[in-house]
């Protein structure tokens, strides 16, 4: 899609196509995500790679889109068939202002996005306030993992009761007040190596765009179950490459002390709101 063209496009044929594109990529690749779940974790998280791929895809000229419709006449002719055929039926004046649609689509866009952007900010800033910088003491035990330490400070903190990875810039790892305490020194290397990873493989950054494209198709049920589905995929991406680095003295060992973890989580119930900070 080059510049005369994007400008050619009003808002609403912005958002019809996009759409499509993501739509289509989306369903394409939850249906292949089975299929790449035999080959394994690190491939069924790249299969998230498609949808923001199609998406640049529509900026260039001459690329068919992932449903293979090109920005064309054709398809603008389809949009404003649809706005006619709107305003005929329902006798509504407004389904004629492109314009209206356009920013209406803008407008959802924007609150979508302060409105998740203020429940991280809530969230983190919660657990902040209730934070201890971690001090030279507090030797954890990162010796049984291979998996390189990232810059990221540590913090304890009374808000969470898992360990929880955030910000972009400046990353930063919390682990809960009781974490020493709590869990064995195994289950403390395997929780900080997840977590450095996470940073490490810049999964901060994946679901921060993920955001963006939600944002985008605020609209679309699709886009809220992807984003649920990517994060899942992120999180079993990680598992594996924690345990194929662990350092523990048997991988049969390190499966274990994770399966431990998991079901830890799982009981806790804990919300992940890592990413945006």
């Amino acid at each position: 899609m080059d510049l005369d063209t994007l400008f050619e496009l009003n808002l609403l044929s912005l958002a019809m196509r996009w759409t499509l594109v993501l739509s289509f990529t989306i369903i394409t690749v939850l249906l292949l995500r089975r299929l790449f779940q035999r080959i394994g974790a690190a491939a069924t998280y790249a299969l998230w790679l498609l949808p923001p791929l199609a998406w640049l895809a529509t900026f260039f000229p001459g690329v068919p889109s992932a449903q293979g419709v090109w920005i064309n006449q054709e398809f603008l002719a389809l949009s404003n068939d649809f706005l006619s055929n709107a305003a005929a039926t329902t006798g509504a004046s407004f389904w004629q202002s492109e314009t209206f649609c356009g920013g209406f689509w803008l407008l959802g866009a924007a609150l979508c996005l302060i409105l998740r952007l203020s429940r991280h900010y809530v969230y983190i800033k919660t657990v902040h306030v209730n934070a201890v910088t971690a001090g030279p003491d507090d030797a954890l035990a990162m010796e049984s993992s291979t998996i390189a330490k990232t810059s990221a400070q540590i913090f304890f903190s009374a808000a969470i009761s898992l360990p929880l990875a955030t910000g972009l810039r400046k990353p930063k790892i919390f682990l809960p007040l009781d974490f020493k305490s709590r869990f064995s020194p195994e289950h403390q290397a395997l929780m900080l190596a997840h977590e450095h990873a996470h940073i490490r493989a810049f999964d901060l950054w994946a679901l921060a765009l993920a955001e963006l494209f939600l944002a985008l198709q605020w609209f679309n049920p699709l886009a809220y179950f992807a984003r649920n589905r990517l994060q899942l995929d992120q999180e079993m991406a990680c598992d594996a490459r924690v345990l194929s680095q662990s350092h523990q003295p048997s991988k049969q060992s390190a499966r274990r002390a994770y399966g431990e973890l998991l079901q830890f989580s799982v009981a806790t119930g804990a919300p992940d709101q890592r990413a945006t900070s």
